[in-house]
């Protein structure tokens, strides 16, 4: 703590209590800002942008604005102009204006407003990849012009490069605040991560659904978003405007290790809602930087569903391996492979029985059909037709009676497959292909069908588009559009698209699986109102994807420096914990009795 912050535990707390924008913030802000490089970046950016060197020197630098939103999002301050400009303007003494690069110069409140704005907008225009009006609401043939000019191939090139240019930037200021940690702390992770996106909401209302709608926003490139599905909003009315934050965080080296470093964000991207094609595989590269080969990735369903070119393959290719959900429509039999076959993220010799292979399928008909009857049952209670009620509460109470028995022996099922799983035989290659050894022919339940007396075969990340063995064609489900859609519906699928580490609802499964809840929770955390809110728009005053993306992730910052913070004071509370157990004595209520103090004339303890 004293390392890092430059004061106690208890000096911290009583400046942050006193102070309004604690000098200890400012301070911590700085080290990480200029720790990163990022300084010298801008100033790189700012060299090839700059046509001239003539001009007055500005009063407010581009680098205090980044030391200033970390610091503002590490007090809890808004990171509006208003609120920027009263720290310019009465918070920094002369110390901090020496080391964030303001000047003495004094100024009115819009003075000081006015020199927030323009340099923000300057740092802002560096690496803005969606350049264009935000002051006015773009609308008829203004958005057609616009829009048009979005779509030509210079634009598009110039997109590119700046949101590559503003990924580098914005994750190297996060990693720089990992490197905070100390290396003994540190070097316990193992690289393991969780992503997963998260809403920030931008002011105003939502723009049309339709790409060539008017836009009803003053940022004409936000989206909508709603709660369900993709989180890609189509017109409903409870829609609002916003971009989502994806975002990686630390996983545990194994379930439940708690305690042996702070859940941190390790990196961050940002996309309009339902628009996340790519940006996990972004994220990825990113976290890699920080020097990690081999790691696990836990997502939800909604990446599984991305293309492999754009998900499966650039993760294997990493050396990430995947904990994976799936869809109804894709458990089963997902792909094959000489003798073998893909059951549910993990292969198998294809003799298994069809009963283990379909046993996750009749397990999710199960639970579906179950929490139908529930709902049925709940709606009935308020039918008024006796007859018709009674027979269906009959019928739906049967299906729910019944469910525990078929539940535990579709649950064994899925357990025998055990006896035909390919055990893996060394790490993923750096091509994607990997070794696995042939399962023991004494514990099959049925005579086992090789296609040769090889104990072991390795598999290519990408395999042969063949047809199914033909005692498993009946398992293949149809593509969608039957075999009258194009070609590429009709390709045979490739098995990357569902591989995974684990046994599908095995009990290690489930426990990796669980550690979802730390990315949640770590999303959950990033919009607390005690602390800076990314979800909450009027904390914000700035508009535009590139505005919107800086404050949110350098907020991101500022949150992993405060769980920092926290560990280090969950630590010290561990560590000076007593250390004496519970006294078997209870009381009649079944407590342990409380252990007496000696006194002062007493016998020894």
């Amino acid at each position: 703590m004293q390392t890092l912050f430059g004061r106690s535990l208890e000096d911290y707390d009583r400046e942050t209590a006193l102070e309004s924008l604690p000098k200890v913030h400012v301070e911590l802000a700085h080290k990480v800002v200029a720790a990163s490089g990022a300084l010298e970046m801008i100033a790189q950016w700012k060299t090839q942008a700059r046509k001239s060197n003539a001009g007055r020197k500005p009063l407010v630098s581009m680098d205090a604005v980044l030391v200033l939103f970390v610091a503002h999002a590490l007090a809890g301050k808004p990171l509006t102009y208003t609120e920027l400009a009263r720290t310019l303007e009465f918070r920094l003494k002369h110390d901090l204006r020496n080391l964030v690069g303001v000047t003495h110069k004094r100024g009115t409140h819009d003075q000081w407003y006015d020199r927030m704005w323009a340099a923000t907008n300057r740092l802002v225009e560096l690496f803005d990849p969606y350049p264009g009006p935000r002051n006015v609401r773009l609308k008829g043939a203004a958005w057609e012009n616009f829009f048009e000019s979005t779509q030509q191939p210079a634009y598009i090139e110039n997109t590119e490069r700046m949101l590559d240019r503003m990924d580098e930037l914005l994750n190297k200021i996060l990693h720089a605040s990992l490197h905070l940690v100390p290396r003994d702390i540190w070097e316990q992770y193992l690289g393991n991560l969780l992503i997963d996106a998260t809403k920030v909401e931008v002011a105003g209302t939502p723009n049309s659904a339709s790409s060539r709608g008017s836009r009803s926003n003053p940022d004409p490139l936000s989206g909508r978003y709603t709660r369900k599905g993709s989180h890609g909003g189509t017109g409903a009315r409870t829609d609002v405007a916003a971009y989502e934050l994806e975002t990686a965080c630390t996983m545990w080296n194994k379930p439940g290790e708690n305690d042996r470093f702070p859940t941190l964000v390790t990196a961050v991207s940002m996309h309009r809602p339902g628009k996340l094609v790519g940006h996990a595989a972004r994220l990825i590269g990113q976290h890699k930087r920080l020097g990690y080969d081999r790691f696990l990735v836990t997502v939800d369903r909604a990446y599984n569903g991305e293309k492999i070119e754009n998900f499966h393959i650039p993760v294997r290719l990493a050396g990430g391996e995947l904990v994976l959900e799936y869809k109804k429509t894709d458990l089963g039999l997902q792909g094959w492979f000489e003798d073998l076959i893909l059951v549910d993220g993990n292969w198998y010799v294809n003799w298994m029985p069809i009963g283990l292979i379909q046993a996750s399928q009749r397990l999710r008909a199960l639970e579906d059909a179950v929490s139908g009857a529930m709902t049925a049952l709940s709606a009935l209670s308020h039918s008024k037709d006796a007859p018709t009620r009674d027979e269906q509460i009959a019928e739906h109470r049967q299906t729910i009676d019944d469910a525990p028995a078929q539940h535990s022996q579709l649950i064994n099922n899925i357990k025998n497959r055990e006896r035909y799983r390919m055990k893996e035989h060394g790490l993923v290659d750096r091509d994607g292909a990997q070794r696995f050894r042939y399962p023991d022919p004494e514990r099959s339940l049925v005579p086992p069908r090789p296609l040769s007396d090889r104990a072991s075969i390795t598999i290519p990340m990408l395999v042969p588009e063949i047809d199914a063995p033909k005692h498993l064609a009946a398992l293949v489900t149809k593509p969608k559009g039957g075999t009258k859609g194009n070609p590429s519906e009709r390709r045979k699928p490739q098995p990357i698209k569902h591989v995974q580490k684990y046994a599908y609802q095995s009990a290690e499964w489930h426990r990796y699986k669980g550690t979802r809840s730390l990315v949640e929770a770590s999303n959950r955390l990033l919009k607390k109102a005690t602390k800076f809110d990314i979800e909450e728009p009027d904390l914000r005053s700035g508009r535009g994807y590139a505005f919107t993306y800086l404050a949110t992730a350098l907020a991101v910052v500022a949150e992993n420096l405060l769980r920092i913070r926290s560990f280090f004071q969950a630590d010290a509370e561990r560590q000076g914990a007593p250390k004496t157990r519970a006294r078997r004595r209870k009381d009649p209520q079944g407590n342990s009795l409380p252990r007496r103090q000696p006194i002062e004339h007493g016998p020894p303890s």
